[in-house]
C-alpha cells in the first residue's frame, strides 16, 4: 500500500499512475526471471525488446485541442512575432517515452479547457525530427529529466519553459501557474466579451 501510495502521490493522473505501477511490475518480473533462471530472464529480456522494437506503442487518445506542429510550422507560427498577444505551449515529446504518454493526458486536458484564439496548444515529436531536440534545448537521452518539455511562445519569443532546472514536475497544478493559464483564459474572455459588445454597438 505504501508503494502504491508514493507512485500516485508522483504522478500527475491515475493513468499516469498505472503506467508507473506496471513499469514496475516489468521490474520486479525481470528480476525475478533472474534470480531463477538465468535462460528464463534472457527469453524475458529478448521478447520484451523485440516487442518494444517492433510493435509501435499507442499513443494516448486524449480528448482536447491539441495541434500537430512540425518544424516549419514551429517556425512559421509560434516563433514568429505575428500575430501580436498570441501565445503557444508546445508539448515536445517522443512516442518511446512513458513519461511523455504520462503527460500528454495532462497537457490535452488542460487545452480543452484553457486553449483560445489567444492560447494556442500544439505538439511536437521529436521522434521525428529528432534535430530539433538540440536546437530547443532538449535532451533525448535515455532517463533524461527533459522529456516532456513545454514551452511557451509569446511574441515569437520563448517566455517560459517547463521543467525547471533540477525539476521534473509537470503536474496540472504546476503548469497552469507557471503559464498563468488562469489569467490567460480570464483575459481571453474579456476581450471576447468587449468584442461582443463593440459589435452590438455596430
Amino acid at each position: 500500500m505504501t508503494a502504491i501510495w508514493r507512485i500516485r502521490r508522483g504522478t500527475s493522473s491515475v493513468d499516469a499512475a498505472c503506467f508507473t505501477a506496471l513499469g514496475f511490475s516489468q521490474l520486479f518480473v525481470a528480476v525475478m526471471a533472474f534470480l531463477v533462471d538465468k535462460t528464463l530472464f534472457a527469453h524475458y529480456v529478448i521478447a520484451f525488446g523485440l516487442t518494444f522494437l517492433l510493435i509501435d506503442q499507442p499513443g494516448y487518445s486524449a480528448k482536447g485541442n491539441v495541434e500537430a506542429f512540425t518544424p516549419v510550422s514551429l517556425k512559421e507560427r509560434a516563433r514568429a512575432a505575428e500575430p501580436a498577444g498570441v501565445a503557444y505551449l508546445v508539448f515536445l515529446h517522443t512516442r518511446w517515452s512513458l513519461s511523455c504518454r504520462h503527460a500528454f493526458s495532462t497537457f490535452a486536458e488542460l487545452s480543452g479547457r484553457y486553449a483560445t484564439e489567444r492560447v494556442i496548444f500544439a505538439k511536437l515529436d521529436l521522434s521525428d525530427w529528432p534535430h530539433m531536440a538540440a536546437k530547443l534545448g532538449v535532451d533525448l537521452s535515455p532517463g533524461s529529466q527533459k522529456l516532456p518539455t513545454i514551452i511557451m511562445y509569446e511574441n515569437g519569443a520563448e517566455v517560459m519553459r517547463l521543467p525547471r532546472k533540477g525539476s521534473s514536475e509537470l503536474s496540472k497544478a504546476s503548469i497552469v501557474r507557471a503559464f498563468e493559464l488562469d489569467m490567460r483564459l480570464a483575459t481571453s474572455k474579456n476581450r471576447q466579451g468587449n468584442s461582443a459588445a463593440e459589435d452590438k454597438k455596430k
